[in-house]
């Protein structure tokens, strides 16, 4: 069974903390407008190991720059004066890889 909480109106909390108030005064003051049981709990959430370490490395990632300008630097001057070489047997090698396992899923 799953509870929507998104479908609680602001002014329900709201009514509902003001009663709770009436409710701890009137038990203070001895009125009987609304018993004490009647308090509303706090909900409260634990995450799970995983979860947190699932945070941090988001995190972690959102820290991570998304290119090394000095590589990307090095790269772009060596392409220009046409010292940078290409191994073809590693970029071939990788693709047959990706191929392989794009197809094996």
């Amino acid at each position: 069974m799953t509870t929507r909480i998104d479908t609680y109106a602001a002014t329900a909390a709201g009514s509902v903390r003001g009663s709770v108030k009436s409710a701890d005064a009137n038990s203070k003051t001895g009125g009987t407008d609304a018993p004490v049981s009647n308090v509303a709990r706090i909900d409260s959430a634990k995450f799970t190991p995983d979860a947190m370490q699932l945070q941090q490395f988001e995190s972690d990632i959102a820290k991570t720059p998304v290119s090394d300008n000095q590589r990307v630097a090095e790269l772009r001057k060596a392409i220009g004066n046409g010292s940078y070489k290409v191994d073809t047997k590693a970029v071939a090698s990788k693709l047959a890889r990706m191929e392989w396992d794009i197809s094996s899923k």
